[in-house]
């Protein structure tokens, strides 16, 4: 997917954020740990009328499925690859 494309399925992108695209990250989901790389950082703003913060989408290495929304908050650690 281009730029635009990302833009248009997820929103806008951050201006700011401790990662970036193209980052490998470990995060925590369900209680359990995973990796992945980030794809898009959704900037803060309103989904559906509800406010919503900075979040990343990433391809998760241990999904085959589409890509999982990740807090910030989840986040361990930026892996190299």
């Amino acid at each position: 997917m281009n730029l635009q494309d990302l833009e248009r399925l997820y929103g806008g992108a951050a201006r700011y954020s401790d990662y970036q695209r193209g980052e490998r990250i470990a995060f925590v989901g369900e209680g359990r740990l995973y990796t992945g790389t980030i794809l898009w950082i959704c900037a803060p703003g309103c989904v559906l009328r509800q406010s919503m913060p900075l979040r990343y989408i990433v391809a998760v290495d241990q999904m085959a499925q589409a890509p999982c929304l990740v807090w910030p908050r989840t986040i361990l650690e930026q892996r190299t690859p």
